[in-house]
């Protein structure tokens, strides 16, 4: 990982808002989570302390709306 979780996850956060807000009305990102930043810098303080749990450490990633989460907030009919 480059910069850490927290910048990493900013700089999806950015790029989810550019294109899905302000490109063509998209709208393919219906939510995100709330508490990714605070998750984000929790990671990369465990990875200081303690190293990585796994290569996958701290890296964002995208989930399609239809997937459940623990943290949902939206409308997912599953």
């Amino acid at each position: 990982m480059r910069f850490g979780a927290l910048i990493d996850t900013q700089a999806y956060f950015a790029r989810i808002n550019e294109v899905n807000h302000q490109g063509p009305t998209l709208r393919a990102v219906i939510e995100m989570n709330p508490s990714a930043l605070q998750q984000a810098a929790a990671l990369d303080l465990e990875r200081r302390l303690f190293g990585p749990r796994s290569r996958l450490h701290g890296i964002p990633i995208f989930l399609k709306d239809n997937i459940a989460t623990l943290h949902e907030e939206g409308d997912c009919s599953c």
